[in-house]
């Protein structure tokens, strides 16, 4: 089995816990735990147990952490915003 690459600095732990106290949107949360609960070493099927989420999704969140930090596990909505059909607003 691979060594985990990723671990969190006291800092880090921290901070994810300052943003999932503040959180209002379920999905947030759910992000801000899965990554704060890999960070200190839970392994990933228990991680997914307890998300309820899948390896791909925290995965990539993971990443997402590495790189911009706790603003980038914030709400994400899926999909582009359309246009009206009846072309107002």
């Amino acid at each position: 089995m691979a060594k985990r690459r990723f671990e969190l600095n006291e800092q880090q732990y921290k901070e994810l816990q300052r943003a999932y106290t503040q959180a209002k949107d379920g999905s947030t949360l759910t992000r801000l735990q899965a990554v704060r609960m890999y960070g200190r070493g839970y392994s990933v099927p228990e991680i997914l147990e307890i998300t309820g989420s899948n390896r791909t999704s925290l995965m990539e969140w993971c990443r997402k952490f590495r790189e911009g930090g706790v603003a980038s596990l914030g709400e994400q909505r899926g999909g582009l915003a359309r246009p009206c059909r009846n072309g107002m607003g």
